[in-house]
Order: C-alpha cells, then sequence, then structure tokens
C-alpha cells in the first residue's frame, strides 16, 4: 500500500512540474512582442526577455544584438545572438557552417541534428544548422546545449552586403518547444531595412 501511496505521489509531482513547465511555455505563445531594431534589420520578441547590445555597447562587432530570456529555475543557459558583418555579392552565407565546424573540434559531445536546411525571414532564405554539445566548466557542472545557427547575405537600402549570423541556444529539454512556440514567432517578425 506504501508503494502505491509513493507512487502516485511521485506521479502527481511529476504532473504538477510538467504543467507549470508547459503553462510557462504557452505564455510565451500569448506574450505581444516588444521590437528590437539593428542596423538594417528588426524583430519581435517576447516583451519579458531582454534585449543588449549596439554599435555602441558591444564591442564583439559592429551590429550586435543579444537576448536573454527567463526560464524555468532547471534552465541554466539560454541565449539568442545575431552578428552581422560585410559580404560581398559573391559570398555564400556560409558563416554558419565555419562555425559548426569549429565548434566541432573544440567542444566535447558535439554531434549535428538533423533539421530543415532552410528557413525563410525576412523573405530572405536562411541556412539552418543545429547541432548539441556540452558545455564544460570547472566551476559547474556540465551542462548539455542544443543550438541552432542560422545565416545568409542581404542586399541592404544602399547597395552594401552584409552577412547575417543568427544562434539560438537553449538546454536540450526545452529546445523544441521553444524553437516552436518562439523562435517561429521571431522568424515571422524578422524584417530587412
Amino acid at each position: 500500500m506504501r508503494v502505491l501511496i509513493c507512487l502516485f505521489f511521485c506521479f502527481s509531482l511529476f504532473w504538477q512540474i510538467g504543467s507549470i513547465i508547459s503553462n510557462f511555455f504557452d505564455l510565451y505563445s500569448l506574450l505581444p512582442l516588444k521590437t528590437y531594431t539593428g542596423q538594417y534589420f528588426s524583430f519581435g520578441y517576447p516583451q519579458n526577455w531582454k534585449a543588449s547590445g549596439s554599435s555602441d555597447s558591444i564591442s564583439i562587432e559592429p551590429h550586435f544584438a543579444l537576448l536573454s530570456f527567463p526560464e524555468p529555475e532547471d534552465y541554466l543557459f539560454n541565449d539568442i545572438y545575431i552578428v552581422t558583418q560585410p559580404a560581398t555579392s559573391s559570398s555564400a552565407p556560409s558563416a554558419g557552417a565555419e562555425e559548426q565546424r569549429a565548434w566541432e573540434q573544440r567542444i566535447p559531445h558535439y554531434k549535428s541534428v538533423t533539421m530543415p536546411q532552410t528557413v525563410t525571414m525576412g523573405g530572405t532564405s536562411w541556412i539552418q544548422l543545429a547541432a548539441t554539445y556540452e558545455l564544460v566548466s570547472k566551476d559547474s557542472p556540465t551542462l548539455p546545449i542544443e543550438e541552432v545557427v542560422l545565416s545568409t547575405i542581404h542586399k541592404t537600402k544602399d547597395g552594401s552586403y552584409l552577412s547575417y549570423l543568427m544562434v539560438f541556444s537553449t538546454t536540450p529539454t526545452i529546445f523544441d518547444r521553444m524553437y516552436q512556440q518562439v523562435l517561429q514567432r521571431i522568424f515571422h517578425s524578422f524584417a530587412f531595412q
């Protein structure tokens, strides 16, 4: 009898945790979007996310957008970033593939994940690559990550070409749900200016 009560209690607890996480993600699909505007692009993101970065405050790249978003306490690592840099009309949008090759050599347990090879954002086709890997730190436990890298080249209104690289990373346990409920909204709102 005690075993049955214990099993019932455990099942109830797991169901409630699953329900809390499910409601957390459903919230993202209902939140109105705020707009981030970078040089030659803009996109919407859920209003409870935080955006930072500009040509003035980020020294990594001249045009950089970084979003971090709240999540259940179990998930420690979540971010989206966009980097733009000059390109030529003959350049292939290969920045994502180059990043993926470099990471394959440096990151433990890096493994490609099958996804559609392209996605359309802002009326332009983007190459899409995905992978799983582990972040290893001597100060904290190993953290499994799933990531999608999107890249394209777009001609701006002034006639120059820019290479765009968008990276979304989170834990594998929530990746599919975030991709469907949040990234799809970002993809649909993304616009070149």
